[in-house]
């Protein structure tokens, strides 16, 4: 401001990097870590009551915990934050058999129609912004192309993507 600093604190939201992948599914192979923007855990009722198969493709860490207040501002500590409800939870995943309506009091598929229902628990994943990131577009990408039934996309795209957070240095170091 003119000749003077401020400091001015905004709020800002805790962005989850996941790591812990299905390594066996197609959609994921060759990711380490995706970004999930204010994700939701995603519950599903047994196979044994809808007939259909879910397949978690990426879950939070066992240090990680459901929050229901969408306010974290920089001011409380992580262990402020916790709650008692801990992960790991779904945070993406893989619908698959028979389809044939949506009950909405319920929110289960079932029906005579195969096929396949790709569920993340974010939207914002899709923004520009998030998407920009070479790891988060690469997994929306072989969500698609997975969805298509293409493994030969999925094969020639997804090498390469590498996780690599910084690491903390050593008091002396940083002195």
């Amino acid at each position: 401001y003119g000749f003077f600093r401020a400091v001015s604190l905004m709020e800002y939201p805790y962005i989850p990097v996941a790591t812990d992948m299905n390594r066996g599914h197609p959609a994921v192979r060759g990711l380490d870590a995706v970004s999930f923007p204010f994700v939701h855990p995603i519950r599903v009722i047994p196979e044994s009551k809808t007939g259909l198969k879910y397949t978690s493709l990426v879950d939070s860490s066992r240090a990680s915990w459901l929050r229901n207040d969408s306010s974290a501002g920089p001011g409380p500590s992580i262990g402020e934050l916790k709650t008692k409800e801990p992960g790991p939870f779904s945070l993406a995943g893989v619908l698959e058999g028979d389809f044939f309506r949506v009950t909405p009091t319920t929110y289960t598929l079932s029906g005579a129609a195969a096929g396949r229902v790709i569920i993340v628990g974010t939207s914002k994943q899709a923004q520009p912004h998030f998407v920009g990131k070479q790891a988060n577009l690469a997994f929306l990408m072989n969500l698609l192309e997975w969805s298509l039934q293409d493994e030969a996309l999925l094969s020639i795209r997804s090498k390469g993507m590498t996780y690599r957070p910084l690491r903390a240095m050593p008091a002396a170091a940083r002195l």
